[in-house]
């Protein structure tokens, strides 16, 4: 004779399961978002290494080609070679630049075009046009207007006129501080024994103690940045001699 009483779980076991099987999704869904991220920072921070490392390539290509040609503002005076008294943080003349001709009218000669080009460096703040990326994050509210950007000026033209508009690269989307520091020393050349050495580090360039009769002649420069996440960064650059020419 058959027995009708069915076998099952009590309301106990049921109830134990289910905290169970909720116990291993919770630490399951945090060990996910925990990798998650994990990874997230770490494709920024990669992202972040990237963009630095590419700012040092131009930051290194301008700094060793930097030669002594002066330049006249959108006044028409006469700029230094290397400054950080205008507008930028930094302001200098460069060669190195792929020599073009400039094809003309049929019958007359192209134009060449020079291998020098005048490059600027300066911070702008994160709600100027000038940094384009953080401008689009400010106005979708993914980040608040407190930063800056670090840009690359660059102008077609050694001698400006006041129609002389840069081209803009942002070469550090966003970056706290930067600060340059120079070492050299400026002679007189009616007079060689005249001359003053910087051995420490100057916060400008020419050095406010450089009179006019003498020609300044950098040595070494120092780059001080502060970037998220990274923090401070410091790096030397070499520059050519053009001290005499």
């Amino acid at each position: 004779m058959q027995s009708n009483q069915q076998s099952g779980f009590t309301l106990l076991e049921v109830v134990l399961a289910i905290g169970i099987t909720a116990m291993i999704g919770v630490a399951a869904t945090q060990l996910l978002g925990n990798v998650t991220d994990a990874r997230n920072a770490t494709d920024e921070r990669a992202n972040l290494l990237k963009e630095l490392q590419r700012a040092d390539m131009w930051l290194k290509r301008d700094f060793w080609q930097l030669t002594g040609r002066k330049v006249r503002d959108q006044y028409g005076d006469h700029t230094p070679i290397i400054t950080t008294h205008n507008d930028y943080d930094l302001e200098f003349t460069r060669s190195g630049v792929r020599a073009m001709a400039i094809q003309q009218e049929e019958g007359a000669e192209p134009i060449r075009k020079s291998n020098l080009q005048r490059v600027a460096y300066a911070l702008r703040t994160h709600d100027s046009d000038y940094c384009e990326k953080a401008k689009k994050r400010i106005e979708n509210k993914q980040q608040e207007a407190d930063g800056n950007c670090l840009i690359r000026f660059v102008w077609p033209v050694l001698d400006l006129v006041s129609e002389s508009e840069p081209l803009v690269q942002i070469l550090i989307d966003d970056i706290e501080s930067v600060k340059f520091y120079f070492k050299g020393l400026a002679v007189n050349p009616n007079d060689l024994e005249n001359k003053l050495v910087f051995e420490n580090w100057e916060e400008e360039w020419p050095p406010a103690t450089v009179t006019p009769d003498m020609v300044d002649d950098l040595i070494q420069l120092k780059i001080e940045y502060e970037v998220p996440v990274m923090g401070l960064i410091e790096r030397w650059y070499e520059v050519p001699r053009y001290a005499m020419h």
